[in-house]
């Protein structure tokens, strides 16, 4: 696992979101960000770096801006509205604000760290997952490729899939385990068969835990980002 350290005032300043980076020692203009999930922190998605083998790009961790009532930080309040509500014409407007200001954030990376968004792979956990497949559908050219760890698609982001039969989503990679009780498989399953209409390339794997990533789900997260070079 890779040592990171906390951004400068200045630079939090400037992106908009407090993160941790990792600046490698020879420098590499791609990029990888990691987005964590309900009530984590900037710290908490370094574990994942595991999967990159012997890669070393430049690595971004962003913190979620709302305090949670039970502790660490949130890209939305649950309640706020449902993620895992079927209603597909659900109110939009719980996603906007983490989703713009995600997407602002990753928009300052060339300017303060000197990467390059031709090259920027993301994955998030769980809430940070859905994150990033909402930004996805609204910038679908912003990222090489995803990896959803036991996420899913919000319901506005389908709906706003459903809309636009011709938009093609980067490649994606899925992992879920099938005792999740917090996210079911299921609906990773019927998420993932959305996402298949659009994605050029999606792999989704699984295996018998509950709502975290096996050593399994690490290694085929390594097989998969090994396609793009970091």
């Amino acid at each position: 696992m890779l040592r990171s350290h906390q951004a400068t005032s200045q630079d939090t300043q400037r992106s908009g979101l407090e993160h941790q980076i990792y600046l490698p020692e020879k420098p590499n203009k791609s990029c990888l960000l990691l987005v964590h999930g309900r009530a984590g922190s900037a710290n908490v998605m370094w574990i994942f770096t595991k999967a990159l083998g012997q890669s070393r790009p430049t690595i971004m961790a962003p913190q979620a801006y709302i305090e949670d009532e039970i502790g660490g930080y949130s890209w939305w309040k649950i309640g706020s509205s449902d993620p895992g509500n079927k209603t597909r014409k659900i109110e939009q407007s719980y996603l906007n604000d983490p989703v713009n200001r995600l997407h602002n954030f990753i928009l300052t990376l060339p300017e303060l760290y000197g990467v390059d968004l031709n090259n920027l792979v993301a994955f998030g956990f769980s809430q940070g997952a859905g994150i990033l497949a909402a930004l996805s559908v609204r910038q679908p050219k912003l990222f090489k490729g995803i990896g959803l760890l036991s996420g899913f698609l919000p319901s506005p982001a389908r709906y706003e899939l459903e809309n636009n039969p011709s938009l093609v989503l980067p490649k994606i990679f899925m992992f879920h385990g099938t005792a999740d009780e917090t996210i079911k498989f299921a609906r990773a399953k019927e998420d993932s068969e959305v996402l298949a209409r659009f994605s050029s390339q999606l792999i989704l794997e699984q295996d018998n835990v509950a709502h975290k990533v096996s050593s399994l789900g690490i290694r085929s997260l390594e097989s998969w980002l090994s396609q793009f070079n970091l």
